[in-house]
């Protein structure tokens, strides 16, 4: 069957594209995969990266509106690219739910009644018995959103199930009605790497912080990052993405139709600094037209401390990580 791995791996998709170090959420390159694969798995688009003599699996969870393709998203896959490097492997698929808002099912925490996780324990499964990763391979969660409530529900009830979870990192998410499934005196989370925005106004980070601090005090080993709104400039803002001249000009675009100020401090939405659903539409209609482009939108929204997956914690997630692989 490892003849049949290293077959598939030649097969696989190209290498994803970089983006190099910048000091507004986008920190690290992105060096190329040459061995992803992109297929169908079990019945779900699936793309995956598992390199020979895997530390540990790493199963990827997009947010609403997402599939699997989470995984090659730039920011997902600058942290990626970082936990490869360490000897770990991604598996990314997408949720049962295929029409909009295409979200994972947060509502409850057994396989028995909840389709998208008996669908990733049946994946742990296939993948351990087609030898992809050995027996006891510890397996983590990372999500963004609702992937990220989803990795807190997974890794806790796939822990119940007897996998061998080994840590979670939860990317602007809060706890789903689902956990409450878990007895609420004493259920104890796995290790928790946890990245949220200051203003980031889809979830309620007060609630989320509360809880966090409980598991805290119950023993669970928890790394919380509360991710600052910093300025827009040339100098930090689309670095490895535009060249120089062009950061320059996006710049001065967002200066003069009132988005920023002269030092790059953020003028829209000043009188409320907590970027709900509604004010991202907003932003993304007001957006002049010759930079009214995904990556520009997406890189405001890092900057400003809003919902949207981020980069510049990857080597900090990493060593997280590395605390618990050998568990």
């Amino acid at each position: 069957m490892m003849n049949e791995i290293n077959r598939r791996r030649l097969l696989g998709g190209m290498g994803l594209l970089g983006i190099s170090a910048c000091g507004m959420g986008s920190a690290l390159a992105v060096q190329g995969q040459p061995n992803r694969t992109e297929t169908e798995f079990l019945g779900r688009n699936a793309i995956y990266n598992i390199p020979e003599n895997c530390r540990g699996l790493v199963y990827t969870f997009h947010g609403s509106q997402g599939s699997e393709r989470f995984a090659v998203n730039s920011q997902t896959a600058a942290v990626l690219d970082t936990l490869l490097k360490g000897g770990y492997g991604y598996f990314s698929t997408a949720s049962d739910l295929r029409k909009p808002p295409k979200r994972w099912d947060t509502s409850k925490a057994s396989s028995r009644r909840n389709k998208d996780i008996a669908h990733m324990v049946a994946v742990d499964q296939e993948l351990r018995s087609k030898g992809f990763i050995e027996g006891n391979t510890p397996i983590y969660a990372m999500g963004m959103s609702n992937g990220a409530a989803f990795s807190h529900l997974f890794s806790s009830a796939a822990k119940e199930e007897g996998l061998p979870v080994a840590a979670v990192a939860a990317y602007m998410g809060g706890f789903p009605p689902g956990m409450l499934d878990f007895p609420t005196d004493t259920h104890i989370l796995p290790p928790t790497f946890t990245v949220f925005g200051e203003n980031d106004g889809f979830i309620q980070l007060d609630r989320t912080q509360s809880i966090l601090q409980t598991q805290i005090e119950r023993g669970a080993q928890i790394e919380q990052h509360i991710v600052r709104e910093t300025l827009i400039t040339p100098e930090t803002f689309l670095v490895g993405k535009l060249a120089f001249e062009d950061r320059v000009r996006v710049v001065k675009i967002l200066k003069d139709e009132g988005f920023i100020d002269a030092e790059g401090r953020r003028l829209l939405f000043g009188e409320n600094p907590k970027i709900t659903r509604a004010m991202e539409q907003e932003l993304a209609d007001k957006l002049p037209q010759e930079i009214r482009k995904r990556l520009i939108f997406g890189e405001i929204l890092i900057a400003w401390a809003g919902h949207k997956m981020r980069s510049d914690y990857a080597e900090e997630q990493l060593a997280f990580f590395e605390r618990f692989v050998d568990r």
